[in-house]
Order: C-alpha cells, then sequence, then structure tokens
C-alpha cells in the first residue's frame, strides 16, 4: 500500500479510532482509496452516521453492539441544526487539530475521559462518538445500493441507523476497486486499516537510512 502508510491487520472500526488518537496518526481516508489496488478489506477514517429510513435526526444515534463478549452502546451526538432532517449521512474524517486533538475522539459516557487504550475501551459500557472537525451532509436518494461520490463508487446503506466508518475492500460486498460499504452490524467487525504515517515515524526512518 505504499511506503507512506503503516497496515495495522485485524481492527475494530473503534479500535483504530483508539489507536490512530493514542499514536498521533491519521486514518486514511476513503477518498485516498481511490488511488489505490486493493486486494483486501479496509476500515478507511472517514466516519458516517445516519438514522432509519424516514425516521428524522434526534439528539443522538444510539446502536448496541457486542465487543469481546461484553454489550456496548455507541452513542452519536446529532449536531443541533439537523435535528429533524431526514435520510440524511453525516460523513466526517480522521485529522488532527492544530492541538494535536483527533477530530473523531471517542468518550468514555460514564467518566467524560477520552479513550486512548484498548484497556479503556473493555472499560466503557456507554461510549460516545464525538466529531471535532467538519461534517458534511450527504443526501440518501434510497437505500441499500446508491451512486457515491467517484466515478463507479457505490455504497451500501441499511434501512436500519448505523454509526462507524466507511471499509473499502474485495470480496465483502462489492467486488470493484472503488466501492464504499457501510453496515449497521459492523462496529464488532475487524478488518484491515492504514494509517499516515507522522513525523516520528518519517524521523525514525530518516535515521535508519543514515546508519
Amino acid at each position: 500500500m505504499g511506503s507512506e502508510f503503516i497496515q495495522v491487520n485485524k481492527l475494530t472500526s473503534l479500535e483504530a479510532i483508539v489507536k490512530g488518537n493514542a499514536t498521533n496518526r491519521v486514518l486514511v481516508s476513503n477518498s485516498r482509496f481511490n488511488r489505490m489496488p486493493i486486494n483486501e478489506t479496509y476500515h478507511t477514517g472517514t466516519g458516517f452516521a445516519y438514522e432509519a429510513k424516514d425516521k428524522p435526526f434526534g439528539k443522538n444515534i444510539e446502536k448496541g453492539f457486542p465487543y469481546d463478549g461484553k454489550s456496548k452502546v455507541l452513542i452519536y451526538p446529532v449536531r443541533k441544526e439537523d435535528i429533524g432532517a431526514r435520510n440524511i449521512m453525516h460523513l466526517f474524517e480522521h485529522q488532527f487539530r492544530q492541538d494535536s486533538e483527533g477530530t473523531i475522539q471517542l468518550i468514555n459516557a460514564k467518566t467524560g475521559k477520552q479513550i486512548l487504550s484498548v484497556d479503556e475501551l473493555h472499560e466503557a459500557g456507554e461510549i460516545l462518538l464525538r466529531v471535532e472537525g467538519g461534517i458534511r451532509n450527504f443526501k440518501l436518494t434510497g437505500r441499500k445500493e446508491i451512486e457515491f461520490g467517484a466515478e463507479g463508487a457505490k455504497i451500501f446503506v441499511e434501512e436500519t441507523s448505523a454509526i462507524g466508518l466507511l471499509r473499502r475492500g474485495d470480496g465483502f460486498i462489492y467486488s470493484k476497486d472503488k466501492a464504499v460499504t457501510v453496515d449497521y452490524s459492523g462496529l464488532e467487525d475487524r478488518f484491515h486499516v492504514l494509517f499516515e504515517k507522522n513525523g516520528a515515524d518519517l524521523l525514525q526512518e530518516a535515521e535508519k537510512a543514515q546508519k
């Protein structure tokens, strides 16, 4: 996948967010995958959230999911201006602000603290997915397979609500390189993840090359 990336295998989407924030590495966005050959399935760094078909956005979207034998709930707070909107999908990117905080954060709803390790993810029963960056709206003109952005791209949208990271892959739902997939039950699923190398990674590589 190229020397500018670090691949980590078999992470859930929430583990990918935690690992990226803890190591200050950006999750590779969905659009970057347009220029890559894809032979396996990946979680991208593009997050999404949408309500069930024809159901208006409330204050939150909540999704229960199993995680290593325990029941968890992921909560997505909807921004005020979109409460009441129907058939809209929120899209947002994993990046870092000037203060080095991630633009997609997971918060332990009980303690109010950001989750920055898998152990902390295990400890949290209810998890807030907080977006600290820009959110763009994508109009859902239908459900199941619909057109999405780049030429040849499709997105798979469930009838029910969903929160998570967009996926790109081969042999999951679609076999075309530009297929984008969304799945309502995917919070427990494990796929590969690509992280962009940060400054420390590049410095370490440069030092090794000089030896």
